[in-house]
């Protein structure tokens, strides 16, 4: 077969057309030797037959009787373009498939790779607008097991894609998969119609991982998130935080069963402390704030009203060794009226200030 080059013209014998070799005069490669392949300035047949239709389409290329065989170029207005190689009028062998635009959207898209009896076999390339990539194995349309997506803003994909080449939407992340994103995070889990959806793992670059329900690419439903510092969060998220209730495994040893609100404690919970105190009552952006009790390890025990985490109003202090103050705190200390009865009942009333009886 004669190959003509597109650069310097010039024409030479090829005995295998499937491997060529280099332009004899500027080194220009034929197209076909690898995957990655550029069609401008490379090597085509020369002598091949131009057919035109009334429709439109036309073909180019190496004719065997009425059928194309060999190297050749196939335009359809509503097909697309397709340049490689030919089988009895079938594509079969390497070849680059470009698809039409639609409705002035997916410009520039085309599939490059293997074809068997007219449909894409083997591994291949799909280079879709703005640079995303898709490399796999494919079967006709499709990417079958698992194929490789690089995004222009630098993530990447590796899982299952679903959906037709013809597809104005593809590709589809659809099923299991890995996504690593520019930051350092990596999800690694169910992906539907290119939405990070379902059950999966999420880690991010200091240490901190979320894992569990994911909907629209945000923790949603059952999950447990660990952050930097080895804090755990058990609970149930909705829109990529933890909603209504939560329990919180602290790193320090202490433990929080209770509301939560916008990552925070907020409502009534209880919480432990690594020494074995115990707080059971109302929070407030993660303060202990409104009713509260207070059961410390040495034994004393506080009942009443919390602002800023801080004893303030109301309240009753029982200490481990039988002596009780009532009265009024603020910031933490008896102040205003109140009454205090030692461990052999003497009691002391009157106005406090600062935790000191002042009259």
């Amino acid at each position: 077969m004669e190959f003509e080059c597109l650069v310097c013209h010039t024409v030479w014998d090829e005995p295998d057309p499937e491997h060529p070799a280099p332009c004899p005069r500027c080194g220009r490669t034929p197209a076909f030797t690898e995957l990655d392949f550029l069609f401008a300035g490379m090597c085509r047949p020369a002598h091949c037959i131009d057919c035109r239709g009334d429709d439109g389409t036309s073909m180019w290329g190496e004719y065997c009787g009425s059928q194309a065989n060999g190297f050749g170029i196939m335009i359809d207005p509503e097909e697309g373009r397709f340049e490689g190689f030919f089988k009895n009028g079938k594509k079969h062998g390497m070849g680059r498939y470009t698809l039409p635009p639609i409705d002035g959207e997916r410009d520039g898209q085309w599939h490059e790779g293997r074809y068997v009896n007219g449909q894409r076999c083997g591994f291949g390339v799909y280079h879709g607008e703005n640079g995303m990539n898709v490399r796999g194995i494919w079967a006709d349309c499709e990417v079958v097991d698992k194929g490789e997506i690089a995004f222009p803003d630098g993530r990447t994909y590796r899982g299952g894609i679903k959906a037709d080449l013809d597809d104005i939407n593809f590709p589809h992340m659809h099923g299991m998969g890995v996504m690593n994103f520019p930051d350092g995070s990596c999800y690694e889990g169910d992906f539907d119609e290119n939405e990070i959806s379902g059950i999966g793992i999420l880690r991010f670059p200091d240490g901190a991982s979320y894992q569990g329900g994911f909907r629209k690419g945000l923790p949603d439903g059952a999950g447990v998130y660990m952050n930097a510092q080895g804090d755990t969060y058990l609970g149930v998220f909705r829109g990529g935080q933890c909603s209504n209730s939560c329990r919180c495994e602290y790193q320090n040893g202490d433990v929080y069963d209770g509301e939560w609100l916008e990552n925070e404690r907020h409502g009534v919970g209880r919480l432990s402390y690594a020494d074995g105190a115990v707080y059971k009552g109302e929070f407030r952006h993660g303060l202990r704030h409104g009713s509260g009790t207070m059961k410390y390890s040495s034994g004393d025990v506080y009942k009443g009203s919390w602002e800023n985490d801080l004893f303030c109003g109301k309240g009753i202090y029982l200490y481990a060794n039988g002596a009780v103050y009532e009265g009024t705190f603020l910031d933490g200390e008896r102040s205003g009226e109140g009454t205090y009865t030692d461990e052999n009942g003497k009691t002391a009333s009157g106005i406090w200030k600062n935790g000191i009886l002042t009259g």
